[in-house]
């Protein structure tokens, strides 16, 4: 006896329904869970004031602008000046310039006059020649493999500073001479 076509498709289909233990591949091991990734935007707006190098602030999701954000010159190899301005990502793997503002400025051009670098424990980005005085504004992203607020969270104590003053002194003595 031949089933037609249509019958036999709803009979692999009610099968595979009634017995999906059957049909699941089984897998000995389980895959480890990736954890996931976490990105911060921020923009560095540079603006020219007239004078020959331009004021540059930091700009974040919540919070307040910040000018200058550790911004230092240092002399090059070829005796040029660079301008590095933190980008406060600190714990970032990554960080990413997406676009800059306007984008037909070829006074600042990528890898040329302008470019990312990791210094310890942050990212700065530096700009030299032309670049330094031209009004100009950067899209940044940071990414994190973990979410930074959770990290700061939980190690709270890496960020607090302790208060030396006369009574926390005298306290630590009282507990020294009880040991």
């Amino acid at each position: 006896m031949l089933l037609s076509p249509n019958l036999s498709f709803l009979f692999l289909i009610a099968f595979f329904c009634l017995f999906p233990s059957l049909t699941e591949a089984k897998l000995d091991h389980k895959q480890p869970r990736r954890p996931s990734y976490y990105w911060s935007n921020r923009h560095l707006e540079c603006v020219n004031h007239g004078l020959n190098i331009s004021r540059c602030s930091l700009k974040k999701e919540g919070r307040v602008s910040e000018l200058n954000p550790g911004c230092f010159d240092e002399i090059d190899a070829s005796n040029q000046t660079r301008v590095y301005c933190r980008l406060n990502c600190e714990e970032a793997d990554e960080t990413t310039v997406l676009r800059k503002e306007p984008s037909n400025n070829h006074i600042c051009s990528a890898y040329h006059t302008y470019n990312l670098e990791r210094r310890r424990v942050d990212w700065y980005i530096w700009r030299i020649g032309g670049c330094i005085s031209t009004t100009i504004k950067f899209a940044l992203r940071c990414g994190f493999p973990s979410d930074p607020r959770v990290f700061y969270a939980k190690h709270k104590h890496l960020f607090e500073y302790e208060e030396f003053n006369a009574n926390a002194t005298t306290t630590n003595k009282r507990q020294r001479r009880k040991r």
